[in-house]
């Protein structure tokens, strides 16, 4: 399982940090495209050729009350 904090103020980040997150950089792309098989399928098959170490597709994410 894979676990990203796109945004947090700057005391969430202290309490993820001990928590175990690490900060990294993250290279992000946003489609904004309907959410299909296929559509996934082809931005999957264009990371693939950009071969990188590891990658993420997804359609979901979430906003907190923070």
């Amino acid at each position: 399982m894979v676990s990203i904090i796109l945004a947090a103020s700057k005391e969430t980040k202290e309490l993820a940090l001990k928590a175990g997150f690490r900060e990294a950089t993250v290279l992000i792309r946003h489609e904004d495209v309907l959410s299909l098989s296929a559509i996934k399928e082809k931005i999957e098959r264009e990371l693939i050729e950009m071969r990188p170490y590891q990658f993420l597709v997804s359609d979901f994410w979430g906003a907190g009350n923070g």
